[in-house]
């Protein structure tokens, strides 16, 4: 879902309703909020966090919606699940660590799932 921000970049939270209700008029069948590209990084972590609130209100349950944090390692990763599985979100996808060579040498340390028990 796109972030919009005024001309001063100011996250503009006020039209993010109205960008949901468009989302599920055109029926789709899930939601990926914040992410790791863009400017989710420059968002202070409440606002960011206001902002997931404020979509996973909206959307009360009628679509999943998968929530990526947009700071890499596992600390961040953990604020942000803590932060919004409570709220609805189905799945929390990770950003990779800085690290990683992308050959397989360096096994994944965690998968968080919300709908184990």
């Amino acid at each position: 879902m796109a972030l919009l921000f005024t001309h001063d970049g100011v996250l503009y939270i006020d039209i993010t309703d109205r960008l949901v209700d468009f989302y599920l008029s055109c029926s789709i069948h899930y939601l990926t909020i914040l992410g790791v590209m863009g400017k989710t990084r420059n968002l202070a972590r409440d606002k960011m966090l206001g902002f997931a609130k404020r979509v996973l209100n909206r959307i009360d349950g009628r679509i999943s919606v998968i929530a990526s944090s947009p700071y890499p390692g596992l600390k961040a990763l953990r604020k942000l699940v803590n932060c919004v599985t409570g709220e609805g979100v189905a799945v929390v996808m990770a950003a990779p660590e800085p690290n990683l060579k992308g050959d397989n040498s360096t096994p994944p340390r965690a998968v968080i799932d919300n709908n184990r028990t």
